[in-house]
């Protein structure tokens, strides 16, 4: 998750790996497009898939 430590806010980001493409669907489902209303927030959740999939494959991209 991106978080500016110094003022202690989320930048609005996260990074989730899943196991499996089933759990993955859920989440899209239960979060994109969801408002943050319960934090008085405008933000708004946008779930995407990544191009690179796969630990190693991260691990490797990172690596650069």
């Amino acid at each position: 998750m991106g978080v500016d430590r110094r003022r202690r806010l989320n930048k609005g980001y996260a990074f989730v790996n899943f196991t499996n493409a089933n759990t993955a669907s859920r989440l899209h489902v239960s979060l994109n497009k969801h408002k943050w209303e319960v934090f008085n927030s405008k933000k708004i959740c946008e779930v995407a898939y990544s191009k690179i999939q796969g630990s190693d494959a991260l691990i490797k991209h990172f690596q650069k």
